[in-house]
């Protein structure tokens, strides 16, 4: 399933980019954002046997999340992982998106 909100809906409010520790890479994803950032995975990464998690920062926030003046903005958009690209497309993720909320709302 693909994101239903569209880039213009979107608020940029980075609630989605925000305490999930749970962001899995695939192989073909973390070569891209080597690639992209010019940074070895380890930087970005916490491996768990044999699977690999984007690390998140102290505060919660996604390693590749960036504020500035509460605006957000993602430093890895175009090369950026898949969940996030398919966000929200999942049962139980709207509670944080407010706008999958309200249209999820209105379609039942």
């Amino acid at each position: 399933m693909d994101n239903i909100i569209s880039n213009e809906m979107c608020k940029k409010c980075a609630k989605c980019c925000k305490h999930y520790p749970f962001v899995e890479l695939s192989p073909e994803e973390i070569n891209e954002l080597e690639k992209v950032t010019g940074l070895r995975c380890d930087v970005f990464t916490n491996p768990k046997g044999e699977e690999y998690f984007l690390k998140f920062k102290e505060n919660g926030d996604c390693f590749f999340l960036e504020e500035n003046n509460s605006e957000y903005s993602c430093d890895v958009y175009e090369a950026r992982p898949d969940i996030c690209r398919k966000y929200p497309s999942k049962p139980g993720q709207n509670e944080v998106c407010t706008e999958f909320r309200k249209i999820y709302t209105s379609l039942h």
